[in-house]
């Protein structure tokens, strides 16, 4: 698997219930793997950031992550997934949680020769952790807030991705700090009106737009990894709550 820093706008979308489900269903190795690598990809950050606040050391929480997504699908986690009884990120923590408790020393010892399926940027989670952890109170509550941020991520990620294809790069480069993000960096609205040739009351519009649509990509992204609507509205709320 390819090396990651952070995920890619298309990945939260292909990690949704939908994937997990093909993973189950699949009857071919490869597209198994596949979908358990994009599952990897997107979720393994929040997951190391569990292990390593639940008092384990670098190597051990290294160790756990690997062993866990290398068998994902052989132990059989993924067939307990179901989509109408919970949350993706819920469900991936409680495996994990599983995981970690039938490890055996001898057995954790023994993957460090054999991990090859999975390759993932330990060193780069490592310093993330570290810029981090302090905001949490315990491993599960950081786990939430890590996945909450990565969440966000993907939405800003998505958000950029669409301007620049409607050719409004520009546009996005001046106006991504009215959405929150970069607070120190935020441009004054004379000067972001000024940049794109438009008037203080157009640029209030363009804003508007802007933000209305950087919530419905998060609240699409949210959807995808629970089992319903009502779900989904539920999930944000605690999301955002622990931002």
């Amino acid at each position: 698997m390819k090396k990651t820093h952070e995920p890619a706008a298309h990945g939260f979308p292909a990690t949704r219930w939908s994937l997990v489900r093909k993973a189950c269903d699949s009857g071919e190795r490869e597209a198994d793997l596949d979908a358990l690598q994009q599952v990897c990809l997107d979720y393994w950050f929040p997951l190391y950031a569990w292990a390593r606040h639940s008092r384990r050391s670098q190597e051990d929480a290294e160790d756990l992550i690997q062993s866990f997504f290398e068998q994902l699908l052989e132990k059989e986690f993924l067939q307990r997934a179901d989509r109408e009884k919970g949350r993706l990120r819920t469900f991936l923590l409680t495996c994990l949680k599983r995981h970690a408790a039938d490890l055996t020393d001898k057995a954790h010892a023994a993957r460090r020769d054999a991990r090859k399926t999975i390759s993932l940027d330990f060193e780069w989670a490592e310093g993330r952790y570290h810029d981090h952890q302090q905001d949490s109170n315990g491993p599960d509550k950081l786990y939430d807030q890590r996945w909450a941020h990565a969440l966000l991520q993907y939405a800003l990620a998505a958000l950029r991705e669409e301007l620049e294809a409607d050719g409004r790069a520009t546009e996005y480069a001046i106006l991504k700090s009215f959405l929150g993000f970069d607070a120190d960096e935020q441009t004054s609205s004379k000067d972001a009106a000024a940049s794109l040739g438009i008037g203080e009351a157009a640029l209030k519009s363009r804003v508007f737009r802007l933000r209305k649509r950087f919530h419905e990509i998060v609240k699409n992204h949210v959807a995808q990894t629970v089992g319903s609507d009502l779900k989904a509205k539920d999930e944000l709320m605690e999301l955002m709550s622990v931002i």
